[in-house]
C-alpha cells in the first residue's frame, strides 16, 4: 500500500514539476509607441518594435539599446534569435529588410529579392542559417531561398487550394521545422522538404513563440504549451491578458499598445 502511495505521489510531483509557473511581478513600463512586433533572443533578451522604434530589454527587463528608424510605419517582421544578425522588415514592394548587430547599428541597409523569384512576400521567416529565409509567396507556395546566390532551393506547391483566400499572419522557423499561423486552420507545422506534417488547430491566436521544445501562445487567458515532439500539452492562467506574451527562462513579458509588464517566469520541465 505504502509503495502504491509513494508512486501516486511521484507522479503527482512530477506532474507539478512540468508545468509552467508565473510568478511575481517584476516591472511594468511603456514604449514611446505602440508595440506592432516583438521578438526574444537566445540570450533571454526582449525586443519591442513600434513605429519606427526598436528598444532591447535585457533578461530582467531593463532597456539595454534602442534603435529609431526614419520610417514610421509599424514593423512587420522582427526576428532577433541571433541577436548578431537582427532581422527588420516592414511590408514593402519590392521587398525590403534590414540587418542590425548586436548594438542595434545597421550590418546591411537592404536585403532584397528579386521579384521574378518571389512575387511579393506575404511572410519571411529567416533560417537557422542567416545566409537563407523562408518566404510564403503570393500563391501561397514556400520557398527556400540562398541570400547569397539568389538560389531558390525549395519551392513547395501552394498550401492552400485554389480560389480559397487564408489569412496567414506569422511564420517561424526553429529546430529544423517551418511554423506558419493562421486564422483559419491553427499552426501548420513543415519539415524541410516542404510538407505539412502537423497542425496545431488554434483560434483566435495572432502570434506564438518558441522555448526549448516547446511552442507556445496565449489562448484566451491561459498560456499554452506544446512540446514539438511528443505533443504534449501544459498550460497556466495568465496574471493579464496581452495581445503578445514573450518569454525566456526566467521571465515572461505580456505587451499591448504601448505598455507591457514582466513576470517572474519558469518554463515546463
Amino acid at each position: 500500500m505504502r509503495s502504491v502511495f509513494n508512486l501516486l505521489f511521484c507522479v503527482l510531483v512530477s506532474t507539478l514539476q512540468a508545468q509552467p509557473q508565473i510568478g511575481a511581478l517584476s516591472l511594468k513600463s511603456e514604449t514611446d509607441s505602440e508595440i506592432t512586433s516583438v521578438s526574444v533572443d537566445r540570450l533571454g533578451n526582449f525586443y519591442l518594435a513600434g513605429s519606427g522604434t526598436l528598444v532591447r530589454l535585457d533578461p530582467e527587463g531593463k532597456p539595454s539599446g534602442k534603435k529609431i528608424y526614419p520610417q514610421r510605419e509599424g514593423t512587420d517582421l522582427l526576428e532577433c534569435w541571433n541577436p548578431l544578425r537582427i532581422w527588420h522588415y516592414q511590408e514593402s514592394f519590392p521587398f525590403r529588410a534590414i540587418l542590425l548587430d548586436n548594438t542595434l547599428e545597421t550590418l546591411k541597409d537592404s536585403i532584397q529579392i528579386d521579384p521574378a523569384i518571389a512575387i511579393k512576400p506575404l511572410l519571411i521567416a529567416p533560417a537557422v542559417s542567416n545566409n537563407n529565409c523562408w518566404i510564403l509567396d503570393m500563391d501561397y507556395s514556400v520557398k527556400y531561398l540562398n541570400l547569397t546566390t539568389s538560389t531558390v532551393m525549395l519551392d513547395s506547391e501552394p498550401l492552400v487550394a485554389p480560389g480559397t483566400n487564408p489569412v496567414f499572419l506569422y511564420m517561424r522557423a526553429y529546430q529544423n521545422l517551418l511554423f506558419l499561423l493562421t486564422r483559419e486552420k491553427g499552426i501548420l507545422v513543415m519539415n524541410m522538404t516542404g510538407h505539412i506534417i502537423r497542425t496545431i488547430p488554434v483560434n483566435g491566436v495572432s502570434h506564438f513563440g518558441v522555448l526549448g521544445e516547446d511552442i507556445y501562445f496565449r489562448r484566451g487567458k491561459e498560456m499554452v504549451f506544446i512540446n514539438l515532439y511528443s505533443g504534449d500539452e501544459t498550460k497556466t492562467t495568465l496574471p493579464e491578458v496581452g495581445e503578445f506574451i514573450l518569454a525566456n527562462d526566467e521571465r515572461l513579458l505580456i505587451a499591448s499598445g504601448k505598455k507591457y509588464s514582466l513576470y517572474r517566469f519558469s518554463p515546463p520541465k
